[in-house]
């Protein structure tokens, strides 16, 4: 994702540009109450970090992964790891074996990930899982490649 406009500015400035003041996916929240306390989260094409956020305030270890980290910069927090990676093209999975107690993937539709994204989730973690539905293309998702 590019920042741009008044996003870039809060970026710049390590304030939250405005797009990442969303409120964090409806889906997200209702079910983050399964996630262990203090738990650690991948937020899996992290866009501009409302659910990294929305972890990291309570108290959530998180990784967030995108292929563009520009849109991210502006947060920064002792426990968010960042990793910049085109999923998309990249030769395997970048977290190897790596598991989480909650897994997040919201408007985000790669299926030759799909198994890399069920395996990283810990045996009693819980996959956050919200993505498109027939119908959802009017909205401007998934987009044509």
């Amino acid at each position: 994702m590019n920042v741009r406009g008044d996003d870039a500015l809060g970026a710049e400035s390590g304030q939250a540009p405005e797009s990442a003041l969303s409120e964090p996916s409806r889906w997200v929240i209702r079910f983050s109450h399964l996630v262990r306390a203090g738990g650690k989260v991948l937020d899996v094409a992290a866009g501009h970090g409302r659910h990294c956020q929305w972890f990291l305030d309570g108290e959530y270890s998180v990784v967030a992964l995108d292929r563009d980290l520009s849109a991210l910069r502006w947060l920064t927090h002792p426990l968010l790891e960042k990793h910049e990676v085109d999923l998309e093209n990249s030769e395997g999975w970048p977290l190897g074996e790596q598991t989480f107690d909650a897994v997040v993937v919201t408007n985000y539709l790669w299926r030759s990930i799909l198994d890399d994204i069920v395996s990283a989730v810990r045996d009693d973690g819980v996959l956050l899982y919200e993505t498109f539905a027939d119908g959802n293309e009017r909205y401007g998702h998934p987009r044509a490649r």
